[in-house]
Order: structure tokens, then sequence, then C-alpha cells
């Protein structure tokens, strides 16, 4: 959700200063259906399951500590999925105001959050200064992944660039 969140403060506050906005994985459109597949009209605190899956790493090490970790909540409720769709049609109806450079990356067989997501971001974003990576073969914890060294240095790449 941290892609999604810096992409809609993006939009939604193009006056601050920022000196740019990186996302990874972000859920701009929700192409996956992860969050706008459900139902509309349940009641809002429906607990529904928080089935992270294969699809959030390609390391196993990193699968079974997402199991393990009690912070990692184990469900997820139909208010907040109702909240992202909201959010969603405010990032549609405000993306015209992003103006922010931006760095978007995703992992190709991202399992959470289909890579069409970043894709139609960087078609309909009108930031002048705009780069995407696509890291093929990583899913969705890309930060995570075996070559997150690779991951990172893009990411240190990218600030040194905007700060000389």
């Amino acid at each position: 959700m941290g892609g999604f969140t810096v992409a809609l403060y993006g939009a939604k506050y193009p006056d601050k200063k920022l000196r740019g906005i990186i996302t990874s994985g972000a859920l701009t459109r929700d192409n996956g259906k992860l969050i706008t597949g459900i139902p509309k009209g349940m009641d809002p605190h429906t607990q529904l399951p928080n089935e992270l899956g294969a699809g959030v790493c390609s390391v196993q090490e990193v699968v079974d500590w997402y199991g393990k970790d009690p912070y990692n909540t184990k469900t997820f409720t139909t208010g907040l999925c109702y909240a992202i769709c909201d959010g969603i049609t405010r990032f549609e109806n405000s993306i015209k105001e992003f103006k922010y450079p931006v760095l978007m990356l995703h992992g190709e067989k991202d399992g959470l959050v289909n890579v069409q997501d970043t894709y139609d971001f960087f078609k309909t974003v009108p930031s002048s200064d705009k780069q995407m990576k696509i890291y093929g073969g990583l899913f969705h914890e890309i930060f995570n992944e075996y070559c997150r060294d690779e991951v990172i240095g893009d990411v240190i790449g990218w600030i040194e660039h905007r700060t000389r």
C-alpha cells in the first residue's frame, strides 16, 4: 500500500516541495482486481483473509517471515477495500496534477499488484521527469528479492542524479 499512498499523495498535493517520488509495486488502477473485486455493499467490518501467497517474493525465507511476522495482519476489512477504491478513484481524477519527478519500480511477476498498474501510471502521468523500471522475474517485494542490491542501486542512482 506504500506505493499507492505516495502516488496518491503526489497527485493530491502537487504544490509541495518534493524533489521526487519513488513507487514500488504501486496499486494505482487495480488491474488485478485485488481490491476492486470485493463486492460492494458488504458490512465494512467484514473480515477477509490476508492471503499474500507465493506472489509476494521469490525468496522463500521472506515468504516464511511474512507468515510469522506478528505485525503482518492475517485479515483485513471490506471497509479498508472500499477506502482504497475511493483512493483509486481520487487518484484517477487528480493524476493530471502529478508533476513530480517519479521513479516507478515493479516486479514483473508481482502476485499482489498487477504490473499493468505501473504501465498505466507511466502512460498517464504528465510528469516531464518520469522513469519506469520493471524487474523481470521479480515479485512484489523487489527490495527483498535475490537481486535487491541492483534495485537499491537503481534507487540510489536515481536520487543522486536529481540531487547534484
